[in-house]
Protein backbone atom coordinates (compact mmCIF):
# COMPACT_ATOMS: atom_id res chain seq x y z
CA UNK A 1 0.00 0.00 0.00
CA UNK A 2 0.55 3.08 -0.74
CA UNK A 3 0.63 6.89 0.92
CA UNK A 4 0.04 10.76 -0.79
CA UNK A 5 -0.59 13.40 1.18
CA UNK A 6 -2.95 16.36 1.74
CA UNK A 7 -2.77 19.36 2.77
CA UNK A 8 -3.84 22.23 4.99
CA UNK A 9 -0.47 23.99 5.65
CA UNK A 10 -0.40 27.29 5.11
CA UNK A 11 2.99 28.26 6.00
CA UNK A 12 6.66 26.92 7.15
CA UNK A 13 6.32 26.86 11.08
CA UNK A 14 9.74 26.72 13.28
CA UNK A 15 10.46 25.34 16.59
CA UNK A 16 10.31 28.72 17.67
CA UNK A 17 6.78 29.53 17.30
CA UNK A 18 5.32 26.54 19.44
CA UNK A 19 6.64 24.93 22.30
CA UNK A 20 4.79 22.03 24.12
CA UNK A 21 6.83 19.39 26.61
CA UNK A 22 5.65 15.77 26.52
CA UNK A 23 8.01 14.08 28.78
CA UNK A 24 10.40 16.64 28.53
CA UNK A 25 10.25 16.88 25.14
CA UNK A 26 9.97 19.69 22.88
CA UNK A 27 7.33 18.68 20.81
CA UNK A 28 5.46 20.90 17.89
CA UNK A 29 3.69 18.44 15.56
CA UNK A 30 2.00 15.52 16.57
CA UNK A 31 1.34 12.96 13.78
CA UNK A 32 -1.61 10.31 14.67
CA UNK A 33 -2.93 7.13 13.33
CA UNK A 34 -6.82 6.91 13.14
CA UNK A 35 -7.76 3.31 14.25
CA UNK A 36 -7.07 2.57 17.84
CA UNK A 37 -5.85 6.05 18.47
CA UNK A 38 -8.45 8.14 17.07
CA UNK A 39 -11.52 5.69 16.23
CA UNK A 40 -12.55 2.95 18.67
CA UNK A 41 -10.46 -0.32 17.33
CA UNK A 42 -13.28 -2.43 18.94
CA UNK A 43 -15.32 -1.55 16.14
CA UNK A 44 -13.29 -3.13 13.25
CA UNK A 45 -12.95 -6.64 15.70
CA UNK A 46 -17.05 -6.17 15.65
CA UNK A 47 -17.31 -5.91 11.98
CA UNK A 48 -14.98 -8.50 11.27
CA UNK A 49 -17.46 -10.81 13.75
CA UNK A 50 -20.39 -9.66 11.58
CA UNK A 51 -18.77 -10.50 8.52
CA UNK A 52 -17.73 -13.95 10.04
CA UNK A 53 -21.17 -15.34 10.55
CA UNK A 54 -22.52 -13.66 7.11
CA UNK A 55 -20.14 -16.12 5.95
CA UNK A 56 -20.87 -18.75 7.97
CA UNK A 57 -17.59 -18.44 9.16
CA UNK A 58 -15.98 -19.39 13.14
CA UNK A 59 -16.72 -15.97 15.14
CA UNK A 60 -13.42 -17.56 17.20
CA UNK A 61 -11.43 -17.39 14.61
CA UNK A 62 -11.63 -13.31 14.70
CA UNK A 63 -11.15 -13.54 18.38
CA UNK A 64 -8.41 -15.67 18.63
CA UNK A 65 -6.82 -13.78 15.47
CA UNK A 66 -6.78 -10.07 17.30
CA UNK A 67 -6.21 -11.70 21.01
CA UNK A 68 -2.64 -12.93 19.32
CA UNK A 69 -2.37 -9.77 18.28
CA UNK A 70 -3.21 -7.83 20.77
CA UNK A 71 0.13 -9.79 22.82
CA UNK A 72 2.29 -9.38 19.77
CA UNK A 73 2.20 -13.16 19.26
CA UNK A 74 0.36 -12.64 16.00
CA UNK A 75 1.43 -10.22 13.12
CA UNK A 76 -1.57 -7.94 12.49
CA UNK A 77 -1.03 -7.05 8.22
CA UNK A 78 -1.07 -3.46 7.32
CA UNK A 79 -3.69 -4.79 4.58
CA UNK A 80 -7.07 -6.17 5.65
CA UNK A 81 -6.69 -9.29 3.30
CA UNK A 82 -3.97 -10.44 4.82
CA UNK A 83 -5.66 -10.38 8.32
CA UNK A 84 -8.38 -12.76 6.45
CA UNK A 85 -5.91 -14.97 4.92
CA UNK A 86 -4.19 -15.07 8.39
CA UNK A 87 -7.48 -15.54 10.40
CA UNK A 88 -8.52 -18.54 7.65
CA UNK A 89 -6.31 -20.26 6.26
CA UNK A 90 -7.94 -22.43 3.92
CA UNK A 91 -9.73 -19.20 2.06
CA UNK A 92 -8.43 -18.98 -1.64
CA UNK A 93 -7.97 -15.63 -3.05
CA UNK A 94 -11.51 -15.50 -4.32
CA UNK A 95 -12.77 -16.48 -0.99
CA UNK A 96 -10.50 -13.55 0.47
CA UNK A 97 -11.61 -10.76 -1.83
CA UNK A 98 -15.42 -11.93 -1.44
CA UNK A 99 -14.82 -11.13 2.42
CA UNK A 100 -12.67 -8.14 2.49
CA UNK A 101 -15.98 -7.11 -0.14
CA UNK A 102 -18.23 -7.58 2.05
CA UNK A 103 -16.47 -6.06 4.79
CA UNK A 104 -15.80 -2.45 3.03
CA UNK A 105 -19.44 -2.37 1.96
CA UNK A 106 -20.98 -3.10 6.49
CA UNK A 107 -17.74 -0.36 7.18
CA UNK A 108 -19.75 2.18 4.82
CA UNK A 109 -22.65 1.58 6.72
CA UNK A 110 -20.91 1.56 10.11
CA UNK A 111 -20.99 4.82 12.38
CA UNK A 112 -17.54 4.92 14.42
CA UNK A 113 -17.29 6.90 17.45
CA UNK A 114 -14.11 8.23 19.14
CA UNK A 115 -12.61 8.05 22.35
CA UNK A 116 -13.73 9.82 25.37
CA UNK A 117 -12.07 13.29 25.77
CA UNK A 118 -9.90 12.66 21.87
CA UNK A 119 -11.66 15.79 20.54
CA UNK A 120 -11.02 17.93 23.78
CA UNK A 121 -7.52 17.20 23.44
CA UNK A 122 -7.46 17.72 19.67
CA UNK A 123 -8.53 21.16 19.84
CA UNK A 124 -6.32 21.97 22.91
CA UNK A 125 -3.58 21.21 21.37
CA UNK A 126 -4.84 23.46 18.11
CA UNK A 127 -5.22 26.03 20.52
CA UNK A 128 -1.39 25.79 21.65
CA UNK A 129 -0.47 25.65 18.15
CA UNK A 130 0.74 22.11 17.77
CA UNK A 131 0.74 20.82 14.01
CA UNK A 132 -1.33 17.74 13.71
CA UNK A 133 -0.89 14.85 11.03
CA UNK A 134 -2.66 11.58 9.77
CA UNK A 135 -1.29 8.70 8.60
CA UNK A 136 -3.22 6.45 7.73
CA UNK A 137 -4.02 3.01 5.55
CA UNK A 138 -7.46 4.28 5.22
CA UNK A 139 -7.85 6.14 1.81
CA UNK A 140 -9.45 9.55 1.47
CA UNK A 141 -13.03 8.53 1.41
CA UNK A 142 -12.89 6.10 4.51
CA UNK A 143 -10.62 9.07 6.11
CA UNK A 144 -13.34 11.59 6.04
CA UNK A 145 -16.05 9.12 6.46
CA UNK A 146 -14.38 8.20 9.73
CA UNK A 147 -13.47 11.08 11.26
CA UNK A 148 -16.96 12.67 10.23
CA UNK A 149 -19.34 10.13 12.24
CA UNK A 150 -16.40 10.27 14.68
CA UNK A 151 -16.88 14.12 15.12
CA UNK A 152 -13.20 15.01 14.89
CA UNK A 153 -13.01 18.16 11.83
CA UNK A 154 -10.76 17.60 9.40
CA UNK A 155 -9.13 21.02 9.36
CA UNK A 156 -7.50 20.61 12.79
CA UNK A 157 -4.88 18.36 10.96
CA UNK A 158 -2.51 20.43 8.10
CA UNK A 159 -1.62 16.84 6.77
CA UNK A 160 -3.33 13.50 6.18
CA UNK A 161 -1.01 11.08 4.57
CA UNK A 162 -2.82 8.27 2.78
CA UNK A 163 -2.64 5.31 0.43
CA UNK A 164 -0.88 6.42 -2.28
CA UNK A 165 3.25 7.15 -2.42
CA UNK A 166 4.45 5.35 0.43
CA UNK A 167 3.80 2.75 2.72
CA UNK A 168 4.35 2.17 6.49
CA UNK A 169 6.97 0.97 7.45
CA UNK A 170 8.54 3.40 4.92
CA UNK A 171 9.97 6.68 6.61
CA UNK A 172 9.13 8.77 3.84
CA UNK A 173 5.29 8.59 5.25
CA UNK A 174 7.11 10.60 7.76
CA UNK A 175 9.67 12.60 6.08
CA UNK A 176 6.68 13.78 3.44
CA UNK A 177 4.93 15.05 6.31
CA UNK A 178 8.13 16.83 8.27
CA UNK A 179 8.97 18.60 4.99
CA UNK A 180 4.73 19.51 4.38
CA UNK A 181 5.07 21.55 7.31
CA UNK A 182 8.52 22.59 8.04
CA UNK A 183 9.24 20.99 10.79
CA UNK A 184 12.57 18.88 11.89
CA UNK A 185 11.89 15.56 13.13
CA UNK A 186 13.50 15.91 16.49
CA UNK A 187 10.35 18.20 17.68
CA UNK A 188 7.99 15.61 15.96
CA UNK A 189 6.37 12.51 18.00
CA UNK A 190 4.14 9.73 16.18
CA UNK A 191 1.47 8.27 17.74
CA UNK A 192 0.31 4.67 16.75
CA UNK A 193 -1.30 1.59 18.23
CA UNK A 194 0.38 -1.35 16.39
CA UNK A 195 3.80 -2.14 14.87
CA UNK A 196 3.79 -0.92 11.72
CA UNK A 197 3.45 2.95 13.52
CA UNK A 198 6.21 2.01 15.44
CA UNK A 199 8.45 0.59 13.23
CA UNK A 200 7.59 3.91 10.64
CA UNK A 201 8.70 6.47 13.59
CA UNK A 202 12.03 4.46 14.33
CA UNK A 203 12.59 4.46 10.74
CA UNK A 204 11.91 7.84 10.32
CA UNK A 205 14.08 8.92 13.34
CA UNK A 206 11.25 10.10 15.46
CA UNK A 207 9.68 9.17 18.50
CA UNK A 208 7.34 6.79 19.21
CA UNK A 209 4.06 7.28 21.57
CA UNK A 210 1.98 3.69 21.83
CA UNK A 211 -1.89 3.88 22.87
CA UNK A 212 -2.90 0.42 24.35
CA UNK A 213 -6.65 0.80 23.35
CA UNK A 214 -6.01 -0.19 19.85
CA UNK A 215 -4.17 -3.21 18.24
CA UNK A 216 -1.38 -4.24 20.69
CA UNK A 217 -1.32 -4.04 24.63
CA UNK A 218 1.29 -2.55 26.85
CA UNK A 219 3.24 -5.66 26.99
CA UNK A 220 3.97 -6.00 23.58
CA UNK A 221 4.84 -2.33 23.50
CA UNK A 222 7.36 -2.94 25.87
CA UNK A 223 8.67 -5.93 24.75
CA UNK A 224 9.24 -4.11 21.67
CA UNK A 225 11.54 -1.37 23.48
CA UNK A 226 8.84 1.22 23.66
CA UNK A 227 9.61 2.98 27.01
CA UNK A 228 6.95 2.72 29.73
CA UNK A 229 6.80 6.42 30.10
CA UNK A 230 5.49 6.76 25.70
CA UNK A 231 2.71 4.23 26.67
CA UNK A 232 -0.45 5.60 27.21
CA UNK A 233 -4.11 3.89 27.19
CA UNK A 234 -5.74 6.57 25.05
CA UNK A 235 -4.71 9.59 23.63
CA UNK A 236 -5.96 11.88 25.53
CA UNK A 237 -4.44 10.66 28.74
CA UNK A 238 -1.17 12.40 27.01
CA UNK A 239 -3.11 15.85 28.42
CA UNK A 240 -1.10 14.46 32.16
CA UNK A 241 2.06 14.42 30.45
CA UNK A 242 2.14 17.94 28.79
CA UNK A 243 3.84 20.74 30.25
CA UNK A 244 4.76 23.76 28.69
Amino acid sequence: MLFSLQTNFTHKQTKKEVIVKIFGQEISLLILDVDGVLTKFTHIIRLAKEVAKEFGMPVENVTSYFKKARKGEFPFHSRFKDDVRSMWPSFNKEEISRVVAAFRKKEKEYVYETYDGVNEFLWWLHTEGVVLAICTRNNHESLSRKLTQAGIDEKLFAVRSVPGKYSKPDPRCVHSILEAVGIKKEYAAFVGDWFPDLNTARNAGVTFIATTCGVLGRKAFLDAGVPKHCIVKTLPDLRNLVTQ
